[in-house]
């Protein structure tokens, strides 16, 4: 889950679908299968607007070359489009891997199994075709109980500066077993953190870690929370 702010801070408009589809290859490399998109408020942005282009950006990385010009009409595009990296994935290789592939369905993308429109939330990581990117336009809290209600029985992982060390949690609450059992992980905005966007994180959290407690820099970029929150993960999940 990541904020609709997210892409606040670059300034430069041509650079805001390139760190978007960056983002893109971070989620496609460790395999996320979801991301949700919340609203974060910005007196300075649009703040849905901002959050509704994150998911646009990321439905346009996610989808196959030969899909594009179907999904997205040159009219809904910009030419900024251009600057997003593929993401190189087995399913923009290949029409379908185990039944599973991507379709235009309705003028929009979709999740396929053997040709039959799928309810995007069953997407799974094996066969992997991709990530479902999806805009919640509802604060944090309120979407973190949409995204438990609709994706069932979860653990919900928060990432701050005042989160206990992963290293710890992996020991002490043992969330190697929690990949078996489905995982969200929470990041915070560029100007405020999931404890100031939340009223009790405890009752939102099974767990708030921090994944590089020795940081040097004041601040992790979002974009870098994640990269460095999917390593830290994927590394005790393989312990």
């Amino acid at each position: 889950m990541l904020p609709s702010t997210f892409t606040s801070t670059v300034k430069h408009r041509p650079l805001r679908p390139y760190v978007i589809g960056k983002l893109a290859r971070v989620l496609a490399i460790f395999g996320v299968t979801h991301v949700f998109v919340y609203y974060d408020d910005d007196p300075y942005f649009d703040s849905h607007a901002l959050g509704r282009y994150i998911v646009k950006v990321l439905k346009y990385a996610v989808t196959p070359p030969w899909l594009k010009k179907k999904a997205f009409p040159k009219s809904t595009t910009d030419r900024w489009f251009g600057l997003i990296p593929p993401l190189q994935i087995e399913a923009h290789e290949k029409e379908s891997i185990g039944g599973w592939s991507w379709g235009v369905v309705g003028g929009r993308l979709y999740p396929l199994y053997k040709g039959r429109p799928v309810n995007p939330l069953r997407i799974k990581r094996d066969p992997y075709i991709g990530f479902w990117a999806e805009y919640i336009p509802e604060k944090l809290d309120r979407a973190i109980k949409q995204v438990k209600k609709r994706m069932g029985a979860l653990h919900i992982i928060g990432t701050s500066k005042y989160g206990r060390s992963i290293w710890d949690a992996a020991v002490k609450e043992k969330i190697y077993d929690f990949s078996s059992q489905g995982v969200v992980v929470v990041f915070g905005g560029p100007h405020r953190g999931i404890f100031e966007m939340s009223g009790k994180p405890s009752d939102l959290f099974d767990l708030v870690v921090n994944v590089y407690p020795h940081q040097r820099t004041r601040t992790i970029r979002t974009e870098e929370a994640v990269a460095l929150t999917l390593e830290a993960l994927s590394m005790v999940w393989q312990v």
